[in-house]
């Protein structure tokens, strides 16, 4: 036990250096942020759970010139595609606004075991056969 006396000259951070129980230095990880290589390199296939649908008429299918390339975000836990873009155009406007369209109601499949929020992003080629 220390005596009040002995503490009469002492300064304030003095006694509290006598009071607190030393801590080792906090040291910042300069290591850069890695994602566990068990979940970075994990690859799914998904499929379609309502698979878009669109029409298109021997019109429509003149303009075209290739398959449409489309990039689309979708929620993972439950499929539903949250925003399409074009890659690639087929060469037709309303091919392409077709297919867009149809995505809006299409769902794919959920991922298991995932966060419900996450999202991911796809690409997909939709190639068109000859109206009949």
């Amino acid at each position: 036990m220390i005596s009040p006396a002995a503490l009469a000259g002492v300064q304030d951070d003095e006694l509290l250096k006598l009071l607190k129980t030393p801590v080792a230095e906090y040291k910042l990880d300069t290591a850069p942020y890695v994602i566990d290589p068990k979940i970075a390199k994990r690859q799914y296939e998904v499929t379609w759970r309502i698979a878009p649908y669109f029409k298109v008429n021997a019109e429509d299918y003149r303009a075209y010139r290739q398959p449409i390339k489309v990039e689309m975000t979708v929620e993972a836990g439950s499929g539903v595609i949250l925003q399409s873009k074009t890659l690639r155009s087929s060469g037709s406007v309303r091919v392409d606004q077709k297919v867009h369209d149809a995505l809006q109601n299409a769902v794919l499949q959920s991922l298991p075991l995932v966060e419900k929020t996450m999202r991911y992003t796809l690409v997909h080629e939709f190639n068109l056969n000859s109206p009949s």
